[in-house]
């Protein structure tokens, strides 16, 4: 069995791999490469990360909002844009369907495409015959998918949300906590022995073209849990800064971001990071 630190360095050089062949632009995996995947199939232009609503523009300025999974169903909400794409793929990223629907054609706003969906939807179930796509990145695509089950396989995570999962791993081992593994219970993470409950929030920070900004947002607003742990991750997914705080002393969650282990009240370090920006 692979130990824990050589396949998340592998991981991480696959994941590295993906970025540079411009597969991958952030650390939201499954919906990069089906954004990839979809600017590909229907000639589109990425727009930036950062905006919403809209992954995609065509050449007569139509919009597209791009959503993926590796499981059956895809929940969003019917937005300002012109055209949704589904890409559904298999644990190794091989495709499996492309949908596409035109906002006009889809009555609810918020909804889930799935079987039941699509039986009363106009919508194109594209031919896969026609994705055009090299070879070789469709095996480096394949690659990262088998080093991303094996993560799951060794329970080092749970899902494809690698970043978010792998910050609940460190911090149950280091706190000796309990995960909730109820998927419908949304209030916290984790518990202790002592019944308190703990949000985990969890980011990836390293010198990159993918990290320029020391205000990364983390979302808190809504959650009932006692505590907050921040945990950051370096470039090979190790934990490298570790922080505990009350969640009712972290000022304006709404806008909360990894700033909160520097300024809010009574923070605990449980690990030290070497992030010059992070330390008090």
């Amino acid at each position: 069995m692979m130990s824990t630190s050589l396949l998340l360095n592998k991981f991480a050089s696959q994941s590295d791999e993906l970025f540079n062949l411009g597969i991958l632009r952030s650390d939201s995996f499954t919906g990069d490469i089906g954004e990839f995947v979809a600017s590909k199939f229907y000639n589109l232009s990425l727009v930036n990360k950062s905006t919403k609503e809209i992954d995609a523009v065509d050449s007569t300025n139509l919009t597209y909002q791009i959503k993926s999974t590796t499981g059956s169903s895809i929940r969003l909400t019917n937005k300002n844009y012109d055209y949704l794409v589904c890409i559904f793929f298999d644990d190794l990223y091989n495709i499996q369907n492309i949908i596409k629907i035109a906002s006009k054609d889809i009555a609810k706003e918020i909804f889930s495409v799935n079987k039941k969906f699509l039986s009363n939807t106009n919508h194109v179930n594209e031919n896969l015959a026609n994705v055009n796509i090299e070879k070789d990145l469709l095996i480096e695509i394949r690659r990262f998918g088998n080093i991303y089950n094996q993560l799951i396989q060794e329970k080092i995570i749970k899902s494809k949300r690698v970043v978010g999962d792998l910050g609940e791993y460190y911090a149950s081992k280091k706190l000796h906590l309990t995960l909730n593994l109820n998927n419908s219970e949304k209030g916290y993470d984790a518990i202790d022995e002592n019944g308190e409950t703990y949000e985990i929030k969890t980011r990836r920070v390293y010198d990159s073209e993918r990290r320029k900004s020391n205000t990364r947002r983390i979302r808190i607003l809504g959650k009932t849990a006692k505590w907050l742990i921040v945990v950051t991750l370096d470039k090979s997914f190790e934990c490298n800064g570790m922080w505990k705080m009350m969640m009712k002393n972290v000022n304006n969650p709404k806008s909360a971001h990894l700033g909160v282990v520097k300024i809010t009240k009574d923070v605990e370090i449980i690990i030290n990071t070497e992030i010059e920006w992070l330390k008090k």
